[in-house]
Parts: C-alpha cells; sequence; structure tokens
C-alpha cells in the first residue's frame, strides 16, 4: 500500500513554493484560474509571448503546475497540470533566451524550470498510480537540482519503499533526515524507522 500524503503533505513538509497566501491565490480564485489565468496560459508558445516575458511566464506555469499536482488529486487536476509541466519543457528547450537574461543565468533558470516540471510530474504520475514513472520522474527532477532538496529526498525515499526497493529507500530518507527544518527531519526519521522494520533480512 502505498504510503500516505506523499505528494499532499502540504500540512507537514515545509513549503518549497510559494506561500499558502499564494497557493489560494492560484488554486481557489477560481475567477481568476477560469476567466483569466488558465485562458492566458493553456495557448503559450514562443511566438506568441514577448521574449522578455518567458521567463517569468515559464516560472509561473512551471509553479502553477507544481501548485496543482501537489494539492489536486482528481483526474482533470491532474491532467491540466500534467499538461502545463509539458508545456513548461517544451518551450524551455525551444525559446530564444531574452537579451536581458545572460547565458549562465539561464542554464541556472532553465534547470529550475526543468527540475520543476520533472516533480510535477513525478507528482502526478504517482496520484494516478503509476510509482515507477513517479521515481524516473523524480530521479531526473533530483539531477537538475543545483542543490539537494530535503522534500525531494522524502518523496524519492517513499517511492522507492513502495515500489520494495529498500536500500534506496533508506538511503533517500537518510538523506531527508539530514534536513534543517525539524517537521521534515521527524518524518523522514519515522520513515525511516518503519522502512528498516520491513526490510528483508539478508541470506546467510
Amino acid at each position: 500500500m502505498p504510503p500516505p500524503k506523499l505528494c499532499s503533505a502540504r500540512s507537514d513538509l515545509p513549503n518549497d513554493g510559494p506561500s499558502p497566501h499564494c497557493l489560494a491565490r492560484f488554486l481557489d480564485w477560481s475567477c481568476v484560474l477560469t476567466g483569466n489565468w488558465v485562458t492566458r496560459l493553456q495557448p503559450l508558445k514562443p511566438a506568441n509571448v514577448p521574449s522578455r516575458s518567458l521567463p517569468i511566464t515559464l516560472t509561473v506555469l512551471a509553479e502553477l503546475a507544481y501548485l496543482m499536482a501537489d494539492s489536486k488529486r482528481d483526474a482533470a487536476s491532474l491532467a491540466q497540470a500534467d499538461s502545463y509541466a509539458r508545456r513548461v519543457l517544451t518551450l524551455a528547450d525551444s525559446i530564444q533566451i531574452p537579451r536581458s537574461v545572460s547565458p549562465n543565468e539561464w542554464i541556472r533558470l532553465r534547470a529550475g524550470l526543468e527540475a520543476k516540471a520533472h516533480t510535477t510530474l513525478g507528482l502526478v504520475a504517482f496520484n494516478r498510480g503509476q510509482p515507477r514513472v513517479a521515481l524516473e520522474e523524480l530521479e531526473t527532477a533530483k539531477r537538475l537540482m543545483s542543490e539537494p532538496d530535503p522534500t525531494l529526498f522524502y518523496r524519492l525515499g517513499l517511492l522507492y519503499r513502495v515500489v520494495g526497493d529498500h536500500v534506496k529507500a533508506i538511503e533517500m530518507l537518510q538523506q531527508a533526515a539530514r534536513s534543517s527544518d525539524p517537521t521534515l527531519r521527524n518524518l523522514a526519521e519515522r520513515q525511516l524507522r518503519k522502512t528498516r522494520a520491513e526490510q528483508p533480512e539478508p541470506h546467510k
């Protein structure tokens, strides 16, 4: 049975994105989402967005996709989050870099956007009952991140536990347990104890 709160641990895990107030702005203001944001975001293409606005627009789109995948579990919301995340990956690979953004800055920004998009796809896959696909997406996100993300390590640990790889699960949870955030650290330590208790004994 999948461990609870892999994706919707908003009350348990540290908030690695916008504040809950911002989350409410994105997800609860239906008049904004249905009347403006979603309508504007769906047709995004490099050709019809000013180049100077693309980095900001992509950041908003990536964050919106992540917030939807992290807090919604209905099929329609997951499909929309999946669509937005894939659009971020497509646009990040095809846009012309604005002159206001240096090449080094774009490399860093693009890696962050792609990491966020792959994290979103991982959350979507898990909520669709595809843990191995989720693992692949979150491992991709981990490779793209410039700095270790304890929350991602925690999620990877739970996913490896779901698929039965207790060795990798323990490795990831140990990384998460080094977090400076006491809430995440306690969660990781609790899952570490459970995973070690479930770990099969080595054959003699």
